[in-house]
């Protein structure tokens, strides 16, 4: 039997069958957690690995930061919803009940940009209501407050990463 998609709430596959289930970046959309995470445990072989990948509360922070800081009525979803469901601060707490030796891996760094441009293309692509205020006059006043972002901040902006993997084994070792 071959399956294109499931919900992960509702895992068609019988008790044990993986050795290894990865979530990447996507437990924090899921709206029963705690089912996920059992059909998860049910289908992992005893011993087996579950690794998931999430996001922190600040991953990204300063895309909001400086659209508000160029308009005050300008909004860029932030992270920490997200991280807020499922995310690096509390993961582990919510793997608890179903694996064991849970261990969190961080993923250090962020991004120095210095390319304001490629903060526009980000920021547009990752935000339709952008794409009809920031164009003609505004698109170019965004464009000069980037760059004097940038210059006052030593040639770059700088943008908080935030993300790391859990991995955990089913119970049953």
């Amino acid at each position: 039997m071959q399956y294109t998609h499931f919900i992960i709430e509702d895992i068609p596959f019988e008790d044990n069958h993986f050795d290894i289930i990865i979530a990447s970046h996507m437990l924090y959309h899921v709206s029963n957690r705690k089912k996920a995470l059992s059909e998860v445990e049910r289908v992992l072989k005893p011993g087996g690995t579950f690794y998931c990948s999430a996001i922190g509360q600040n991953h990204l922070k300063e895309f909001g930061e400086l659209l508000k800081r160029f308009d005050p009525n300008l909004d860029f979803p932030s992270a920490r919803e997200h991280a807020l469901n499922f995310g690096v601060e509390n993961g582990a707490e919510q793997l608890q009940s179903y694996f064991n030796d849970i261990v969190y891996k961080n993923f250090p760094g962020g991004l120095n940009i210095t390319d304001e441009k490629a903060i526009v293309d980000y920021l547009l692509s990752s935000n339709a209501g952008l794409n009809k205020i920031l164009v003609n006059e505004t698109l170019t006043e965004f464009l000069r407050f980037l760059t004097s972002e940038k210059e006052a901040n030593n040639g770059v902006i700088h943008i908080t990463k935030s993300t790391g993997l859990f991995e955990s084994r089913s119970f049953g070792l």
